[in-house]
């Protein structure tokens, strides 16, 4: 729930959206933690995990989005081949 509302919170247009969802998370862990479900550190570490995960994912874009490119050029190409060829 947290990676979600990080990525909405510093990608959406409205960052008060993201906000609401973090603000949600957060009674979510909280409540976890009341239940006795989780002990307070796994909030604490969902937290910093999902916000670890979606800087790296963030940070990477623009690799994945060149490669991806890259791929989709190669498969045109030997689908042009493969049509000419039959």
């Amino acid at each position: 729930m947290f990676a979600f509302a990080w990525s909405l919170f510093y990608l959406h247009d409205r960052w008060r959206v993201g906000f609401v969802a973090l603000i949600l998370a957060s009674l979510v862990g909280v409540n976890r933690v009341y239940v006795g479900v989780h002990y307070p550190i796994d909030i604490i570490g969902a937290v910093g995990a999902s916000l670890l995960g979606f800087t790296s994912v963030y940070a990477a874009r623009g690799t994945v989005m060149n490669f991806a490119s890259l791929c989709i050029h190669i498969e045109n190409r030997l689908r042009t081949a493969l049509f000419r060829a039959l």
